[in-house]
């Protein structure tokens, strides 16, 4: 899986692509995780969404998922789409 995600990835820098972002659907028994932003950030304060964030510069993309999970929610990803990292 983590090839095709970065097979997928130098094809879209290929095609001119600058940003990458990552996110995750955290799910459980029916139920999804939704974060919301504080009211005190600069950008779209209080709304809710998925865990997410920015891809930095040579970072993977599991990497970066990895990342913003710990930030946001405390945990890293164990499975994505079925694959154990």
């Amino acid at each position: 899986m983590t090839v095709l995600v970065e097979e997928l990835r130098d094809s879209a820098q290929r095609d001119g692509v600058e940003k990458f972002v990552v996110g995750a659907v955290i799910h459980s028994d029916g139920s999804v995780l939704v974060v919301t932003r504080s009211e005190l950030d600069d950008f779209l304060p209080g709304i809710d969404e998925l865990p997410s964030g920015g891809v930095e510069v040579g970072e993977s993309l599991t990497a970066a998922l990895d990342r913003e999970l710990l930030e946001e929610v405390g945990f890293e990803s164990e499975v994505i789409d079925g694959d154990l990292l």
